[in-house]
């Protein structure tokens, strides 16, 4: 017996210690989530980020799933964004909005097919049915936009780039004035003596990292030549000065700036510090101090990306103070003959949208910007709308390679048909990249014929009547496995195969130009042949189907733009086009 209570208050001990261990894990999971919490509140993704992988690794919560996903997708990672999402949607418990956000960033990441199947498997979050149609419509948008390319020349100012965000490039004298937060011995030896900041109150900001980023503050550089230097104005602090636009004759300057110098407006917990805008003139050799513009107000809303017309008698910028139609909208001032500025104007909903609108740049009577808010290929797009028509006009998205799957904005013209925009699109030198464009000529339409293909796979005849199904599936580089998007697709065909038993299927497989013709010719009926074998799993009859490969004959896109590889055009290539007949 008494073996046996011993043997007894033995496992009550063992059991005992098991559950203080569960105890002891979960609150330090607890303690993780509340440092990483505290780390997100004041903006600091890059190190929460951190800590919430910590709390993950103790235990997965749909809620520290979804804190990981929107540290990444706010550093711009959508990679790493688009995996968490999608890991988050399939727990239970887990925000319906997860669904949509996985689709944003899918859409981010170019993949618009999935980015489609990801809209259309939402349900039940907040976006409304009429929204999801119209990312959905984008999609679609943004696949016929990289299949028939303006005829733009893009080419990456290598020069001014560098491995952190470059951006906001600008002609001033003979030289370019643009925005960039990269590592400087020019910025240590200065500081010896993005939208807004936010700390706690009891203390100043780092004043050399930005949190949000984990990269330093931005700051206004001056190329000439071969060299770079810091823009010489005299702004007087350590954190953010960037977006800076100049009046013609080059005197007057308006930029945008992170202004901390007044702790007294600021109270003694969390403070968000606002962006505003400032101005600066060019007298006896050197800049003058900055001058607040009259809406600038640190504590209540933020307030930049200027624009100044040559004349320097109108001032448009971007602000997100009530009033306006969503997020951030475009406004514009005029100069008084007293000098000070008007009341602003907003812009209107042909060009503000419910989403967010930056980057105003105006050219003769056309007003460029960019906006997340309508129809785009992902991100912030750049749209053009001509002035004088600004009330009853229609923006014009600028279309593909101007824009791309990320954000494309601060557009800057140096003539009718060049100048600068800022991407962080793939492939860059850094999170943001300035880029130099020009519109080329168009070129007559190619003719192109192309030779008949024997078919190798089995054929049907199949009488073509009304097509009631066209869709496309895609592929991975050199693959001919069905991916997870196109396996959505595939299975919507298979429901509407079986409601209407007398229909057929016609497939038709294609490659990008990569690889030899031969080569391309036999993948592309491996995707063909893999398709079919996909419906034939599940049921559908072989007989039921028409399959043929084409290798790469059939683009739709082009494989490359201006002698420069298009990555785009090369997955829009990778494909089965599929059209189901009654």
């Amino acid at each position: 017996m008494k073996s046996s209570i011993l043997k007894h208050k033995k496992s009550l001990t063992w059991m005992l210690v098991i559950l203080l261990s569960i105890f002891s894990f979960d609150a330090h999971s607890q303690y993780v989530i509340k440092a990483a919490d505290q780390q997100y509140e004041l903006y600091n993704y890059s190190e929460a980020v951190k800590l919430y992988l910590k709390a993950w690794k103790k235990k997965e919560k749909p809620y520290t799933a979804e804190r990981i996903g929107e540290s990444y997708r706010r550093m711009n990672d959508y990679q790493s964004a688009e995996q968490w999402y999608g890991r988050l949607s399939g727990m239970a418990g887990s925000n319906p909005d997860s669904r949509l956000w996985q689709a944003e960033a899918l859409k981010s990441l170019g993949m618009y097919t999935a980015a489609k199947t990801a809209y259309q498997q939402y349900t039940g979050g907040t976006a409304t049915p009429a929204q999801i149609q119209t990312w959905i419509s984008a999609c679609d948008s943004a696949m016929a936009w990289i299949a028939a390319p303006k005829p733009f020349k893009i080419e990456n100012e290598a020069k001014l780039n560098s491995g952190g965000s470059d951006w906001g490039a600008v002609k001033y004298a003979d030289g370019v004035v643009f925005t960039s937060d990269r590592s400087s011995a020019l910025i240590a030896e200065a500081a010896k003596g993005r939208p807004f900041l936010k700390f706690d109150g009891t203390r100043l900001p780092d004043k050399q990292i930005y949190r949000w980023t984990g990269s330093p503050y931005e700051h206004l550089y001056y190329s000439k030549g071969d060299q770079i230097s810091l823009f010489p104005l005299a702004v007087g602090n350590d954190y953010h000065t960037a977006a800076v636009s100049f009046t013609a004759d080059g005197k007057e300057a308006y930029f945008t700036m992170t202004n901390v110098k007044d702790k007294k407006k600021l109270d003694k917990t969390l403070n968000t510090i606002y962006i505003g805008l400032y101005s600066s003139r060019y007298e006896d050799g050197k800049w003058t101090a900055p001058k607040a513009f009259r809406y600038t107000d640190m504590t209540k809303w933020s307030v930049g990306d200027p624009c100044i017309a040559a004349d320097g008698q109108t001032l448009y910028f971007v602000s997100d103070m009530p009033g306006g139609q969503g997020g951030t909208d475009i406004y514009k001032s005029s100069r008084k003959t007293d000098g000070t500025w008007s009341d602003a104007v907003n812009l209107g909903p042909a060009v503000n949208t419910t989403g967010n609108e930056r980057s105003p740049a105006v050219y003769n009577d056309l007003l460029y910007f960019s906006s997340d808010g309508l129809i785009g290929m992902g991100g912030l797009d750049i749209f053009k709308i001509a002035l004088s028509n600004v009330q009853n006009g229609k923006a014009v998205n600028v279309g593909y390679p101007m824009n791309s799957a990320q954000d494309d904005f601060a557009t800057s013209l140096t003539g009718a048909s060049s100048g600068f925009i800022s991407s962080n699109r793939m492939n860059g030198a850094g999170s943001d990249d300035i880029y130099a464009f020009t519109l080329l000529p168009e070129k007559p339409a190619e003719v192109v014929l192309v030779t008949p293909i024997a078919p190798v796979l089995a054929v049907v005849a199949v009488k073509k009547r009304d097509s009631i199904y066209v869709e496309n599936i895609y592929y991975n580089f050199d693959k001919a496995n069905i991916r997870r998007d196109a396996s959505v697709v595939l299975n919507k065909v298979y429901d509407l195969m079986l409601q209407n038993p007398s229909s057929n299927l016609v497939l038709s497989s294609h490659t990008d130009s990569k690889g030899t013709t031969a080569y391309n010719l036999r993948l592309s009926r491996q995707r063909a042949a893999a398709a079919v074998k996909y419906l034939t799993e599940k049921g559908i009859e072989r007989s039921r189907m028409e399959a043929d490969g084409f290798g790469e004959s059939r683009p739709v896109a082009p494989n490359s733009l201006n002698g420069k590889d298009n990555p785009e055009g090369r997955q829009l290539n990778r494909r089965t086009e599929i059209k189901l007949f009654l």
